[in-house]
């Protein structure tokens, strides 16, 4: 059984997006995705477009890197207190997009 005192920390948000850039890291998504459109300024986009194209990668994958690490970083400079609020307020927007939907073991053969 591994120590966990000396396992690794989990990488954050923005490691892994700097290791997605750099080649030198994977990541992968399974789950529900939201169609949104949305206006980029310029410069965020091109920044964006270009991580992208360096790590090989479509933009839309890069996109959701770049939130990940933004969200991230903002959920660290927050007190518990808002902490709390806001991930009540994610809870309660996820179920409401989760009404309808099949379950996995609803459509899978047994």
């Amino acid at each position: 059984m591994p120590d966990r005192a000396t396992e690794s920390p989990e990488p954050t948000p923005a490691q892994q997006a700097a290791a997605i850039v750099l080649r030198s890291g994977l990541s992968d998504y399974a789950g529900l995705t939201v169609p949104r459109s949305h206006r980029f300024r310029l410069h965020n986009h091109d920044r964006i477009l270009a991580l992208a194209e360096a790590a090989g990668v479509p933009f839309a994958h890069m996109l959701e890197d770049v939130i990940a690490s933004g969200l991230h970083a903002i959920e660290q400079a927050l007190g518990p207190e808002h902490l709390d609020k806001i991930e009540y307020t994610r809870i309660r927007s996820m179920d409401s997009a989760m009404k309808g939907r099949k379950k996995a073991s609803d459509i899978l053969p047994t």
